[in-house]
């Protein structure tokens, strides 16, 4: 039989939004279910392409967006390793940060090395633009 926590990382990575709800209902979703590397419901969800889960996970059950697994990936190291795009860029967006892992690798290594080529040009136009805004910064004196 499993346990709550890993049908609640099971829903996670499945994209059972019911399940998930069911589980925050009696109290089983919260920020202390992980699995045995650490990671929580919110790295399955990136890992898996579960977007409607990941936004549940976020904006209804309260997860960080942040959260760190024992090797200091967060969701976006997930995403981006898997070439979830889509979670990637939902997760840049509402809380999720560019970090380092505990080897020094960003979510553009975790791409990279499992050959995600279109999350790795997303991280390419990403760089230009915040040189431009930088760039834009240092010229007016504001950034817009």
């Amino acid at each position: 039989m499993l346990t709550e926590c890993c049908l609640t990382l099971l829903a996670a990575r499945q994209g059972d939004v019911e399940t998930l709800k069911i589980q925050l209902a009696e109290k089983v979703l919260n920020s202390d279910v992980k699995d045995v590397l650490g990671a929580t419901p919110v790295h399955h969800a990136a890992r898996a392409g579960k977007l409607t889960c990941l936004r549940y996970l976020v904006e209804e059950a309260g997860l960080p967006a942040n959260s760190l697994a024992r090797n200091g990936a967060s969701p976006a190291h997930d995403a981006a390793a898997t070439g979830n795009l889509t979670c990637l860029h939902w997760l840049l967006l509402h809380g999720g940060e560019i970090m380092t892992d505990s080897w020094g690798g960003t979510p553009l290594h975790d791409a990279a090395e499992n050959g995600e080529l279109e999350v790795c040009e997303c991280f390419s136009h990403l760089s230009c633009l915040a040189l431009q805004l930088e760039h834009l910064k240092h010229i007016t004196g504001k950034l817009y």
